[in-house]
């Protein structure tokens, strides 16, 4: 019988039958896939057991009693940041116990204090038995200490534990009486300190500051003649002879200095290197009730004469002494000494005049070295306010934010110009005939030191005029004459008929060189007549002294900066200069003569590169080895030269110069932004000292490099057309950046300054751990020190500073870009 299915027709020849393993025609996944995905797991275990092991991660010290201990201690204590300062007083209470019992003692002992009591059970115990102090009456939370105070010659206090005061103003505390036996009463003393004042109503407390146990005012008497005098009791203390006495104002500076037993030198502490002046008389052997004092008329202590011991008049102007035109001294002075019964000093200045800071440092005559510091006054504060450690964060954390002020503003001022030399986009076409590049490398090293040697020679024309700021004031005004004169004549501000003659030519280049000069020297005497300028505001305008150092700083800057300046702007003229003159050469002579001079010049031009590379390589290593370090270089060099420029004329194209700076300005940015500020300080600290000016310039460098790098890609993001339709009309490069490129990159370039603004106060609070200043430095020293309350200040101001910036930074970008 036929079969009665109907038979399939074979499968065309580019088909393929399902698999018979799956009913839909899908390929299975394979072991492979499986396999592979093990072994990626077990790769990732493999990685984070190596990375747990070279990471040291260990549990049981987490789950260390100890350790989690300290962590809660410092947790606290971060939790509480050293921010108010509150004077304590002592609440003492005592009661006598016997130690043993001697006869028939009660059971307790009673005793209490401005509403705390105390019982003490038992009255008496054998040592090691025990007492218990009970107490009542006291603050709430309030810790107290709890001291045995035995029978001794001396001041000896043995401490017996520390307890918390209950919610009802109880504690309780026990311990096991000393080995102190006596049949004297022996006393046990319950401390606890109470605050002193409130935020409203707070107190004045005077400290003994210089210890001498007298109330001493912190300011001179106003009375109603000019001079004022101030008296100081000096604490008990061997006062050496010979010796002196420096007086030392809140700034260190040496005020006055005294000595007996003959003049001397300083060797040490901040008068190191002053002489004495003598006072002539022994102040150890005045009789009762006498002194050595001052006398005359004067206003300065070199107006005045000590004379021989006579009457003491501690507390007011000594016999004999009147004010020249009756005018108050400008400063403190030593007026009146005794050391016979009670070591007194006096000082004398204007009325009114503040010494709660000003300072003693007495000496030994015999070798000039310090041996004793006191304080002149004793300081009033109110309670409560500011602790010293929240003023000083204040003080850090304004620091901290001007120093990166600063150094957003240098690099950013750096990153601005140099950004467009990486900038692929518009240094790809810089190209320039082979000759004229080889004649610009070697003018640059001439324009260098033909602008070093000419800001020499203008420096030194400019010491005739350093008599007084008249003199400079004038021959300012002069050189500003004649330039203005001089450059009108060599750019007429009419068009001239016909073109000026090569002889015409040649006189205004030399008068804008000579232009250039006189700007030298101007420039010269603009800086000294800053930092005379800067020396009178410091002197006039007393609360803003730093109005007049900044202005010092302006002038001393524009000095230094005038040599480097100078060096540059002559590189880059006659650079320019040689540049023009292989523009006439290719114009002027023929083919044959050009190319022999090409060759001739590329390989002196590759010479002095080498030499260059050479000197730098021999400075950094001090080889001291000139075939090393000069010949082989500038072989090389020349070789390499001459290489390059006969492969520039074979193809007959001009050298592409703008991709080598290219890549050369971008590897230095890479290299410097490589390099994190945290390491650059310890540079800079080496060279301008331990401070804020350090960090300034770490972070600084490190800006101009991280936004060189930002701007320049911004850059090569810019739109094309403008930049297209600006280079058709025939604009020159620069004109091409200002009126295509600029506006294009303005918002953007206002963000990124401002962004780099917030990242450099961040890293300012970094690079205060090496010595960058700021307040980095202050909470290095506070968690070296395990001031973990102190820390926690400079931490919540670094919080506040970091977030204020962020959210004003934001607001800013928002309005402006």
């Amino acid at each position: 019988m036929a079969d009665s299915t109907p038979s399939q027709p074979d499968p065309a020849p580019d088909e393929q039958a399902p698999d018979p393993k799956t009913s839909t025609g899908r390929k299975p996944r394979g072991w492979r896939r499986s396999l592979y995905i093990i072994i990626a797991i077990l790769v990732v275990f493999v990685v984070y057991a190596f990375a747990f092991a070279k990471t040291d991660v260990s549990l049981e010290e987490i789950q260390s009693e100890t350790r989690q201990e300290q962590l809660f201690r410092i947790l606290r204590a971060l939790a509480r940041p050293d921010l108010i300062r509150y004077d304590k007083e002592d609440l003492i209470v005592t009661a006598d116990v016997h130690v043993p019992c001697i006869g028939g003692e009660p059971a307790t002992t009673d005793a209490a204090t401005d509403g705390a009591a105390i019982t003490i059970a038992p009255a008496c115990a054998e040592p090691g038995d025990s007492f218990t102090v009970t107490g009542s009456g006291y603050d709430a939370g309030k810790t107290v200490g709890v001291n045995f105070v035995p029978v001794s010659d001396f001041e000896v206090v043995l401490p017996q534990g520390r307890t918390v005061v209950e919610e009802d103003g109880t504690f309780s505390l026990s311990f096991e009486a000393p080995s102190r036996k006596s049949d004297d009463p022996q006393q046990i003393e319950v401390i606890s300190q109470t605050n002193v004042g409130g935020w409203l109503n707070r107190v004045r407390v005077w400290t003994d500051t210089n210890k001498n146990g007298v109330q001493d005012n912190d300011v001179l008497p106003s009375p109603d003649e000019p001079i004022a005098t101030y008296s100081s009791l000096l604490p008990e203390f061997e006062i050496r002879s010979p010796g002196g006495v420096t007086l030392i104002d809140d700034n260190n500076n040496v005020i006055d200095f005294i000595s007996w037993g003959g003049s001397f030198e300083a060797s040490t502490g901040s008068g190191t290197g002053l002489v004495s002046r003598d006072i002539g008389f022994d102040p150890f052997g005045v009789g009762p009730d006498e002194s050595v004092q001052l006398t005359g008329s004067g206003n300065t202590a070199a107006d005045f004469s000590w004379t021989e011991p006579s009457q003491e008049s501690f507390g007011s102007v000594n016999a004999g002494q009147t004010a020249a035109n009756g005018d108050s001294p400008d400063s403190l002075f030593f007026n009146e000494v005794a050391f016979s019964e009670e070591d007194r000093l006096e000082v004398a200045g204007a009325p009114g005049a503040g010494v709660a800071d000003v300072s003693l440092i007495f000496f030994d005559g015999t070798d000039g070295s310090q041996y004793k510091i006191i304080l002149l006054a004793d300081k009033t504060d109110l309670s409560p306010r500011l602790s010293d450690n929240a003023v000083n964060t204040w003080d850090r954390i304004v620091e901290t934010v001007m120093l990166a002020l600063l150094a957003t503003t240098v690099g950013t001022a750096l990153a601005i110009p140099l950004s467009f030399l990486a900038a692929k986009n518009l240094m790809r076409d810089v190209t320039v005939p082979i000759i004229n590049l080889s004649l610009s490398l070697i003018a640059i090293p001439i324009g260098l030191y033909v602008g070093i040697q000419s800001s020499r020679w203008a420096a030194s024309l400019r010491a005739f005029t350093d008599a007084n700021w008249i003199t400079l004031l004038l021959a300012l005004l002069v050189i500003t004459a004649v330039g203005w004169a001089t450059l009108r004549w060599t750019f007429p501000p009419e068009e001239e008929d016909e073109p000026p003659s090569l002889g015409l030519r040649s006189l205004r280049v030399m008068a804008l060189i000579a232009v250039a000069f006189l700007l030298l020297i101007g420039s010269y005497i603009i800086a000294t007549l800053l930092i005379i300028l800067g020396g009178w505001m410091e002197d006039l305008i007393t609360g803003a002294r730093f109005l007049g150092s900044f202005v010092v700083s302006l002038g001393e800057i524009t000095e230094i900066g005038i040599p480097v300046f100078s060096s540059l702007i002559g590189a880059f003229a006659l650079a320019v200069a040689a540049s023009r003159l292989g523009y006439f050469i290719n114009d002027r002579f023929s083919r044959g003569v050009i190319n022999a001079l090409t060759l001739v010049l590329s390989g002196v031009a590759g010479a002095l590169v080498g030499i260059g590379i050479g000197a730098i390589i021999d400075w950094f290593y001090q080889l001291e080895n000139p075939f090393a370090t000069v010949i082989v270089p500038g072989a090389i060099g020349a070789v390499f030269g001459m290489i390059l420029s006969v492969k520039a004329l074979r193809k007959g194209e001009s050298q592409n110069i703008g991709l080598t700076v290219y890549y050369l300005a971008r590897t230095t940015f890479n290299g410097f932004r490589s390099i994190e500020p945290l390491v650059m300080v310890i540079i800079f600290v080496v060279w301008v000292g331990i401070g804020p000016f350090a960090g300034a310039l770490a972070l600084a460098l490190h800006t101009m490099a991280a936004l060189a790098k930002l701007y320049s890609e911004q850059v090569e993001s810019i739109a094309n057309g403008p930049l297209e339709a600006v280079r058709a009309t025939g604009a020159t490069r620069l004109q091409t950046i200002i009126y295509a490129v600029v506006p294009q990159i303005i918002p953007p370039y206002i963000s990124f300054t401002m962004y780099r603004w917030d990242i450099n106060v961040r890293m300012s609070t970094i690079i205060g751990f090496a010595g960058g200043g700021g307040i980095g430095f202050l909470l290095q020293q506070n968690i070296n020190l395990l001031q973990y309350r102190a820390a926690a200040a400079q931490m919540l101001a670094i919080a506040i500073v970091v977030a204020s910036m962020d959210y004003v930074s934001s607001r800013l970008r928002e309005h402006v870009v």
